[in-house]
């Protein structure tokens, strides 16, 4: 059906990639097609001008695709779906465009001793269609609005997302930006700042354990600086060494990062789009 499936609100730009997932609905156990993606941009110096970012509250969103109708039709693979008319039938559901008021909102907060960002609690998904929830069946997915804490200054400013999310066994993995914060009393010019984030793909929250020894299971990002997306690298898996999973990546400064990670008990991704020939 022409036409957008979600419209971010005023002044949340989309610049990165917009990430497919499949996931399966916990209450329908069908497969639905998730879109992953955060705003933010960022223009480089140049000579004529400085560098700039988008301005106000950023976000990250986790919105399921129910436009499959006519995918359905073609194909041996099929997703769940609702028609445009029974997206607007739903209570509170305006219009099949879906907004933020169609989402489920997770609260990211700071840790004070380390500055990571945690979700405490994870707010269940309504999703519409379902029996999820005793009343309000009408949601389509999760956002979040990212922090924004400058940690280094311990300054509000834009935190934002211009690299590209991946899929990581069972979690959306990627790297937010802070702009860094030029002030007059500092000896030095203030580098950007980032943060590493891994959610649970099918609920918007935390997974605990996810970063090796991070200490705190609500854990769903922590100060990496990194730039651009992360690397996956594998490590043992022969004899009695068990599978380590690590991300490695760049920094802003230039320098090499890496972080363990567990990704849960073997995951195994299957390519939905797919058919055995022979």
């Amino acid at each position: 059906t022409p036409g957008p499936i979600f419209k971010t609100p005023v002044g949340q730009p989309i610049t990165s990639a917009v990430t497919p997932a499949f996931v399966t609905n916990p209450y329908t156990q069908q497969t639905q097609l998730m879109l992953y993606f955060g705003t933010g941009e960022k223009f480089p110096l140049t000579n004529t001008s400085a560098t700039s970012y988008a301005s106000g509250t950023q976000a990250f969103y986790g919105v399921w695709d129910w436009n499959m109708t006519a995918w359905n039709a073609h194909s041996l693979t099929q997703f769940e779906s609702l028609t445009a008319s029974q997206v607007t039938s739903l209570p509170g559901v305006t219009s099949s465009v879906l907004s933020t008021s169609d989402l489920q909102q997770q609260t990211v907060s700071i840790d004070s001793g380390s500055s990571d960002r945690i979700i405490s609690s994870t707010s269940p998904v309504c999703w519409a269609g379902t029996t999820a929830c005793a009343t309000g069946d009408d949601q389509f997915g999760w956002y979040f609005n990212l922090p924004g804490i400058n940690s280094a200054y311990n300054q509000t400013t834009t935190e934002q997302v211009v690299f590209n999310p991946q899929i990581v066994g069972t979690a959306v993995v990627f790297n937010s930006t802070l702009p860094g914060i030029d002030s007059p009393l500092a000896c030095n010019t203030g580098a950007d700042q980032g943060w590493t984030y891994a959610i649970d793909a099918r609920t918007g929250g935390a997974l605990s354990d996810f970063f090796v020894n991070n200490g705190n299971v609500h854990t769903i990002a922590y100060e990496s600086d990194a730039s651009g997306t992360d690397s996956v690298v594998t490590t043992g898996g022969t004899g009695s060494t068990a599978v380590q999973y690590y991300l490695v990546y760049q920094t802003n400064t230039g320098q090499h990062g890496i972080q363990e990670i567990s990704i849960g008990n073997n995951p195994v991704g299957m390519p939905e789009t797919w058919i055995e020939l022979r």
